[in-house]
């Protein structure tokens, strides 16, 4: 590694920038990662190459850094970034110079209304002061999509799993059990929400009981989630489906994994890089239930694919103010909602209700009509509890 770059070293940068090109600039030493890997995991984490960087992107890094130097607060040695795995430590980031470990700015972490913290996807504008032994994220760029869950707590808190995906895959292991498709519905209105495409991936295919039970759950997952979202049957220890997740995560592109501990998601991961890079947990006889295996979001080259997002396991998927996410999954319920006769009509027996009259017709699916009034009936209750306002105009 060579040294920090020195003042007169840092010219050709800018005057790059002032073309309109992205400056590459070399770290200190202290703040890239050398010797052996964390986890074993750098030979398989993406090369900036593999990504695309969208003309947005290098628009919004340009006018952070110009802005800056006309407020006279020029950044010692900006580059780009993407950050590629976030765990207990500080976030892994990705330059076209390889990996560095990089902390938040102060202005980032400290504001009173809002945690401005990068996640895995993000793009970062990085700087290198002098005396630090790591990069510092100055700004996280605006996002193109976005993955996020209600941790649970106040209104306007949320956990966003990862930034910048262009798909979503859901893993849901099957076994001789009957399936129940709520967490998969859940699933998708949170992609629509943030702007991702979902796909459905029913693991565990060989354990179901046979193919025509398999063909039978898939035409119950398909009517669940809607017209539009790909479901395919995986067996990694039969090689089945493996090769057409692969074609759902593009060159160029971006996916992210998820599904409830034990759902298969590490045993995938390592057939689609052809390696062990994952471990895999054991899954309880009883429930299926697993554990955590994946502790970090990470994000993995998958060969002659694309990138893949590695996620945690998660236990629930609350939902708090996902209207659009809900319009989008359910599409023929929310072009009928205008024509109920009572505007707060839940859809139960409300006289004159479009929506039941749409099932009536056959133009809605009773199942996804239930599901629908569940989602909403839980948004409304989760809102009660945070609101005062919202509960006082419920209860009256």
């Amino acid at each position: 590694m060579s040294a920090k770059p020195s003042r007169s070293s840092r010219r050709p940068a800018k005057k790059a920038r002032r073309a309109g090109e992205v400056p590459v600039e070399r770290m200190d030493g202290a703040a890239c990662l050398e010797g052996p890997d964390e986890g074993g995991m750098l030979d398989f984490e993406p090369a900036f190459g593999d990504f695309t960087v969208e003309e947005r992107v290098k628009d919004q890094f340009r006018a952070f850094v110009e802005e800056r130097e006309q407020a006279g607060e020029e950044l010692a040695g900006p580059r780009l970034g993407r950050v590629i795995r976030l765990d207990r430590g500080y976030p892994l980031v990705e330059t076209a110079e390889g990996p560095c470990r990089a902390e938040h700015a102060i202005s980032l972490v400290k504001d009173r209304f809002r945690d401005f913290r990068a996640a895995v996807g993000d793009w970062v504008v990085l700087g290198t002061p002098e005396g630090h032994d790591k990069a510092v994220i100055e700004t996280v760029l605006a996002r193109a999509t976005e993955l996020s869950r209600w941790d649970g707590g106040t209104w306007g808190a949320r956990q966003v799993l990862a930034a910048n995906v262009d798909t979503m895959l859901v893993a849901q292991p099957l076994s001789k059990r009957d399936l129940v498709c709520d967490r998969l519905v859940r699933s998708v209105v949170l992609a629509r929400q943030g702007g991702i495409a979902p796909c459905v991936l029913l693991t565990k295919a060989d354990r179901c009981g046979g193919e025509e039970r398999l063909q039978a759950i898939m035409a119950q997952v398909l009517c669940a989630v809607g017209q539009g979202v790909p479901v395919v049957a995986l067996s990694v220890p039969e090689g089945r489906g493996v090769e057409e997740v692969r074609r759902l995560i593009e060159p160029g592109r971006c996916a992210i994994l998820l599904g409830e501990s034990g759902a298969g998601k590490s045993t995938l991961v390592n057939a689609l890089v052809g390696a062990e890079v994952l471990g895999v947990g054991e899954v309880r006889g009883r429930d299926d239930q697993g554990r955590h295996t994946t502790v970090a979001r990470r994000m993995v080259k998958v060969p002659d694919a694309g990138v893949l997002v590695d996620a945690p396991g998660l236990r629930s998927l609350p939902l708090l103010d996902e209207e659009a996410g809900l319009a989008r999954t359910f599409p023929e319920i929310d072009e009928l909602v205008g024509g109920c006769r009572f505007r707060d009509c839940t859809h139960g027996n409300e006289p004159g209700c479009a929506v039941r009259e749409g099932v009536r017709e056959g133009a809605v699916d009773p199942g996804r009509l239930e599901e629908y009034r569940m989602l909403v009936s839980e948004m409304l209750n989760n809102r009660r509890g945070l609101d005062p306002a919202a509960k006082a105009s419920l209860t009256k």
